[in-house]
C-alpha cells in the first residue's frame, strides 16, 4: 500500500495503534469495515463485519470465522482443574491487565489491551 500498489487491503488494528499511526492521523488509509465481532474501542465509529451481515446465514458464518479475532490470545488450563483454582487464575490474570504499570507499559509499546474475562471467554 505505502507504494501505491494496491488500493485495498485486511490490516490488523494494532498496527494502527503502532507501526502505521501516522497514515490515520495523516488520512492515508480510512478504515471501512473491522473484521471482528464487537468494535475496537479505537475504531469505534467504524462497523464490524457482524454488524453489516444481512442474514442469520452470513452472521454464523462471520461468528465462526472472527472467532480467532475475538479470542485473540487466549491462556488455558488442563481439563478439569478444579474450580476454585479456576478462579484463583482468572482472579490473578484480572489483577494483572488491570494493573496501572503493566498498562502504561502496554500502552507505551503500543500495543492492543483488550483483555476478556475467563466467564466471558469460556461461554
Amino acid at each position: 500500500m505505502s507504494r501505491g500498489e494496491t488500493q485495498g487491503a485486511l490490516a490488523a488494528a494494532t498496527l494502527f495503534n503502532s507501526q502505521y499511526k501516522d497514515w490515520l492521523e495523516e488520512r492515508q488509509v480510512r478504515v471501512i469495515v473491522q473484521y471482528a465481532d464487537f468494535r475496537d474501542p479505537n475504531f469505534s465509529g467504524v462497523p464490524t463485519i457482524m454488524e453489516l451481515a444481512d442474514t442469520e446465514e452470513a452472521k454464523a458464518v462471520f461468528k465462526f470465522l472472527v472467532s480467532l479475532s475475538t479470542i485473540g490470545r487466549a491462556y488455558v488450563a488442563p481439563p478439569g482443574v478444579p474450580v476454585d483454582r479456576q478462579a484463583i487464575l482468572r482472579k490473578g490474570f484480572d489483577a494483572r491487565v488491570s494493573d496501572p504499570a503493566f498498562r502504561a507499559d502496554a500502552e507505551k509499546r503500543a500495543a492492543d489491551l483488550l483483555p476478556m474475562p475467563g466467564e466471558e471467554l469460556g461461554a
